[in-house]
Formats: structure tokens, sequence, C-alpha cells
């Protein structure tokens, strides 16, 4: 099918609502971005009469609104409220899209939906839900997008759905809502063989949606529109480019919230009904991010970590992959590598069946015999990969040791763990050495996938260090270092924040989890925790033991 035939059996109903029926529930860009996607449908070629909104702008709005609809030739059908929109799914679309496109013709159908909404979670699963413009106090005029789904393609099965969402997605729960909501209820649907959905959410459970600063556009719609205009008409109808499209779009609003908002997205497309779904995808092959490092949190692990492997992966980049992570408990560099070895292992196809081997960092860089951590990261290797990496014991590691890992294994995965008093200590005798590791892979870089995972602890006697030195200006960190951080020039652009202040040497470092880190920072000033103070020790004695020479040749490889 050309491109102008596809167009031509698309529909399209776009939802924004701004205003509620409740206080303080009134929002800025559901309207402004729904009339963005309505731009790009006419960009592409879509009719006029087959685009449909259902708009609620804000009073202030309504002129602009008005007049963006007139310039588009786009119809609305008023706000989408409890009885609209029951009436829009049960019979005005479905009629709308039969006198356009038969039983017997293909098309697409895309539903776009901007506002408030919620996720309920229960023994069944997750059920995404959207607010309706006249939303009570009780709850009443709740949608629920797989029912709308369901009904849809039931109703409509030529048509391939495609279903993008910019809302919250609360967990009803904590807004202590969940008892008195009442879906708008409607027609029974099932999803049969051979019928196609495309599902976007942009935001995963209990995340919030947000805006693109102080612009009146979604950040995941404003990151949408960009990669869909990359797209030619024709493949809309085939769902071709799609996933890629809401993958990059994912990346843009990761780290422009600091890896607070994570879209995801999932799709039934074969006629056996199969299910795909991103967290099962490899990421769209990219090129290689620029950045030296990245600075990933707890929160990360799932999303922006393994996004960010994913992609690094797929592009198959000579560049090795550092990401640093941060936090106060000794056993997070265990689950951090685990989920990347779970990661790697799911997706042994894509990667060639890649052996990735952990190697232990005390009996890298010293010789030590692996302690009881690391050996359970050795064991878990063993069991779940099926190779074991051989160290040599109470030695010095060879300065070779990095040539005879590559020739042997197609990815390694290395990991360290540091206090962050000790970089305060002696930052050039600790980094310096340990990140230019990789110069001794001159001749085997683009045979083998290279990724470093150093952690970083921080303990309240470094926090009191790093306040009376580097961070003089905080005085009072909690109050403090809240401040400094909420700067408008650091708040525009926060994926571009550096931790200078804590370890120049690492200017680098790209911050994914803002708030994270700063409630990670200032929660364990005030509390001790000895197994990081053992922790503590056992690095501190290894000031005296000597470093592996390969660590020496790291950091510059890294800052070229």
């Amino acid at each position: 099918m050309t491109a102008a035939a596809a167009q031509q059996h698309t529909h399209a109903l776009l939802v924004g609502v701004e205003e509620y029926g409740l206080p303080g529930w009134e929002l800025s860009g559901p309207a402004n971005d729904a009339l963005g996607v309505a731009a790009w449908l006419r960009e592409i070629g879509t009719p006029a009469g087959q685009i449909q909104t259902m708009l609620a702008p804000r009073a202030a709005a309504q002129a602009a609104v008005g007049a963006r609809l007139a310039q588009l030739g786009v119809s609305d059908a008023g706000a989408p409220s409890y009885s609209a929109v029951g009436e829009m799914f049960s019979r005005r679309l479905i009629r709308a899209v039969r006198q356009v496109t038969p039983d017997s013709a293909a098309g697409v159908l895309l539903i776009y939906w901007a506002g408030h909404g919620a996720c309920r979670r229960s023994q069944a699963g997750e059920e995404r839900l959207v607010y309706c413009s006249d939303l009570e106090a009780e709850m009443h005029g709740v949608l629920s997008i797989a029912a709308m789904a369901n009904q849809l393609t039931a109703r409509l099965p030529q048509m391939r759905l495609i279903v993008i969402v910019d809302a919250c997605s609360t967990d009803v729960d904590k807004m202590k809502m969940s008892a008195s909501l009442t879906p708008i209820s409607l027609p029974p649907g099932r999803l049969g063989g051979g019928q196609a959905r495309f599902i976007a959410y942009s935001a995963r459970p209990g995340q919030s949606a947000r805006n693109l600063g102080a612009s009146e556009e979604g950040l995941f719609t404003s990151a949408l529109l960009r990669e869909l205009r990359q797209l030619n008409a024709a493949s809309l109808e085939r769902f071709e480019g799609m996933d890629q499209a809401v993958a990059r779009a994912r990346e843009q609003v990761s780290r422009a919230s600091a890896g607070t908002q994570d879209a995801e997205w999932h799709w039934t497309e074969d006629l056996t009904g199969r299910t795909r779904s991103f967290a099962s995808e490899t990421a769209a092959k990219t090129a290689p991010t620029e950045d030296a490092a990245y600075l990933c949190d707890r929160r990360d692990q799932l999303s922006c970590f393994t996004s960010i492997a994913s992609k690094h992966f797929a592009a198959r980049a000579e560049r090795p992959l550092v990401l640093l992570a941060h936090g106060g408990q000794d056993q997070y560099p265990i689950s951090l590598v685990r989920r990347l070895l779970h990661y790697l292992k799911q997706h042994s196809t894509a990667l060639a069946a890649r052996t990735c081997i952990d190697a232990a960092d005390l009996a890298i860089k010293t010789g030590i015999p692996l302690d009881g951590s690391a050996q359970e990261v050795n064991d878990f290797l063993c069991r779940g990969m099926g190779e074991a990496l051989q160290l040599p014991q109470l030695q010095p590691a060879p300065a070779h040791l990095a040539e005879q890992l590559a020739a042997r294994h197609s990815c390694c995965v290395f990991h360290m763990q540091l206090e962050a008093a000790l970089l305060r200590r002696a930052p050039q005798a600790r980094l310096a050495p340990l990140f230019d590791f990789w110069r001794n892979f001159p001749d085997v870089k683009g045979n083998s996938l290279l990724v470093f995972v150093l952690y970083i602890s921080y303990q309240p006697s470094a926090l009191r260090k790093l306040a009376r030195y580097r961070l003089t200006r905080f005085l009072d960190p909690e109050r403090r270092l809240r401040a400094f951080l909420a700067k408008p020039e650091f708040l525009q652009d926060q994926a571009r924040l550096t931790v200078d202040c804590l370890h120049p040497e690492l200017s680098s470092i790209t911050l994914t989890d803002l708030q994270d880190w700063v409630a990670d920072v200032t929660n364990r000033y005030r509390w001790r925790n000895p197994a990081m103070e053992d922790l503590q020790g056992v690095l501190g004695n290894q000031q005296s033991c000597p470093m592996d020479p390969a660590f020496g040749r790291m950091i510059r490889l890294l800052q070229q």
C-alpha cells in the first residue's frame, strides 16, 4: 500500500484534558499536545475529516486552541466527559471509521490521550487508567485503557490500533481513591488472532509524566513527535519503526527527567496474538553516546541502566561502556551486576550468545582472594553463563590479563567498589589507574564488548569530609544541597549535570537520577552502617597493596 493510500484509511481520536471537575487538578499542555499530534497527522496526509479531537483546555488557553483547530481544519467533539467518552468509544467512533473504512479494507486507528492518569495494581496485573474531564470527588469518570483497546479491536477488526497515553501512572492506592474508582462501562471486547495493536505509555507504573521545562508540551509527546516525523507515512500502517521511535523517545525522556520518567510500550502484531513489549526488545540501534560514563541509581537498574547497556551493545561500539553506581549498601554492586548478567542472558540471541564474565575487583587489583560477596557473583556466573573466571590467587594479576580475557570471551564485565571518603584522600591514585584499565585492549576492542561498573558508596564520614572541603557551601546538607541543585541552570538540563563537586576527576559523568541521588546522600549522613564501615576498612588496607599496572592506563583513554 502506498503512503497516500494508507492515509486514506487512517483515523484518529485525540484527547487532551486540562480542566477537571476537581480543584487543584488543572494541567497545562495536554490540549496543545493533542493538537501537536493532529498537526503531525496532517503533515503525513491524513484527511482532516478523519481526525477527531476531544479537548478540555484551560480558560486561558481556549482562544489559542480554537484558532489552532481552525488552522488544522479539525473538528472538536467537546470536552471528554464521562458520558461523552462512553458514547464516543461505544458508538460514534465505530460508526465514523466504518463509514470510510469498511470491514474488507485495512486501516489504522490512532488514539491519543493526554491528561491525568493512574495505575491500579491487583493480582490480575496492572490496569492503566485515565480520567475524564468531569471527574468527581467520588472518582466517577475513569477509562481503562485495556478495556478501551479490547472494545475497539473487537468492533473494528480491520483496523490496526495505536494507542499513545501521555499521562501519569501514579498508584491509585497512594491517592486513597482505589475503592471508589468507577470505570466507564464498555461492551466487552476480545482480542482475536490477526488484530494488531500498539500501546505506548509515557511513564512506568508509579511514575509521573512531566512537561518539557516551562513550556506547555508533554516531555514524552514532544520527544515522540520528533521521532515520528522521521518515519514515512506508510510505516504507520505497518507499525514499522514505531517501537524504535518510542525507544528513542524513551531515551530522551529518561535523560531529560533525570531518570524519573521512563516510557514503555506493548504490542500484539501477528496472527497468533503474540505479545511483545519494551522489556523483551533490544533498544533501537543508535550511535554510541559520546559521554564517558553514566552514574546510575538503584531506580535505574531496570530502566535507564538496561536501556543504556542495550543501546551500547546494539551499536557494537568499540568504546567500553562505563557505568557508575552509588548508594549505601555493600550488597548493591552484586545486585547491579546480576541484573546486567540477567539482561545479557535474556538477550543472548541478539548478542550472538556472548559470554559475560565478571572479574572480581580485589583479585584483579591486588591478587587478594575473592571475598564472600565477590565469590557469590562468581558462583552466579558459573551457574548462569556456564563459564568460570580463573584468577590468580594471592598474586598480583598479570598486566596482560585483559588480553587473555578478551581473547577468550567476547563480553567482559568488571566491577569495583569504592568508598567516597577514599576518593577524597587520593583520587588520582585510585581513579586514574582504575579508568586507564582499558588501554590493555588495543587489538581486540572491535571484537569484544567491555563493561565496567564502578560502585561509589557514601558514608557519614565521607559526607562530613566532603562538606568540609569541596562542599563548604553545604553547611546544612539536607537543605543547602537541595537548594544548590535546584538552581535554574541545573533544572534546565539535569541530565548533563556533572558531579565534579564530589570528585573532579570524573567530570564527564552523566547524572541520571538527580532526586534519588540527593535523597541518598542527605539521608545517609545521619547514620552509620557497620557493613559499610567494614568495607571501608578493607579498602583502606589496600593502600599498601600493589596496584595492577593494567589499571594505570584507563582514564586517559576515556578522556580522549
